[in-house]
């Protein structure tokens, strides 16, 4: 089960995770930071283990070309409760293609059962947002996730490329924190967080949790996207007074 103090990164890996020279720069860059859960978008995955060892991880493709599928991706060196995968309604408009989303529950210290969906889990969701449709479409998927979250009562993480390129975008991303009483991370060098017309695309959200610290880390050699990580603190005793 997860420690009391973790750590999680969050990148859009432009489907070069599994290029050898991507994992070594991946292990350079973290190697000092307490790393625990990693959610990939843009992930290419074939059924071999992670390359971080002792990491297993869960994946939800959009995607097979040749064998290999891509998606988000899950990994974690803990043991998962569940994993539920999500497709988006519509598909994008070029490569036709639905836009998926996982969500994972991790045991927390002290649980005494495996009930995923109660408050002794942390649920973690990694989303990559649809992107080349109109705002209907993106609030329906955003709604679609809303949805899939809104009966876990324990601590939650809810991370991933978001595809925010707007400001009605922006505020659909806040009605859905507000709905689910998540708080965004504000991160040191926010500069390195792709952005389109100034609007952010990758984000953080928590609740039931203390962050601890908060960083981007250039990729920029294998991705168009920054890392995104967060050291946390369970707050166990906290979150279930506030939910329950």
């Amino acid at each position: 089960m997860l420690q009391q103090d973790f750590g999680l990164l969050c990148l859009n890996t432009h489907k070069n995770n599994q290029r050898a020279a991507f994992q070594r720069f991946f292990r350079a860059q973290t190697h000092h930071l307490p790393l625990d859960i990693v959610l990939f978008q843009e992930a290419a995955f074939s059924g071999e283990d992670f390359f971080l060892d002792q990491f297993c991880y869960e994946a939800a493709p959009n995607l097979q070309v040749k064998g290999r599928y891509y998606g988000v991706l899950n990994a974690s060196d803990t043991r998962v409760l569940d994993a539920s995968p999500l497709l988006s309604f519509t598909q994008e408009v070029f490569i036709k293609t639905h836009k998926s989303a996982l969500i994972t529950y991790y045991p927390l210290p002290g649980a005494t059962h495996d009930a995923s969906t109660d408050s002794h889990s942390l649920c973690v969701a990694n989303i990559h947002a649809i992107n080349f449709k109109g705002l209907k479409e993106y609030q329906a998927e955003v709604s679609l996730l809303a949805e899939a979250l809104c009966h876990h009562r324990g601590p939650m993480i809810v991370a991933g490329d978001f595809n925010s390129w707007s400001t009605r975008r922006e505020l659909t991303l806040q009605q859905f924190c507000h709905a689910l009483e998540l708080r965004p991370i504000h991160f040191q060098h926010p500069h390195l967080i792709k952005r389109f017309m100034g609007h952010p695309l990758d984000h953080i959200f928590y609740r039931g949790l203390s962050l601890h610290h908060a960083s981007c880390l250039s990729s920029s050699r294998f991705s168009d996207h920054n890392m995104l990580y967060a050291q946390f603190r369970l707050d166990t005793r906290q979150h279930l007074l506030h939910f329950n």
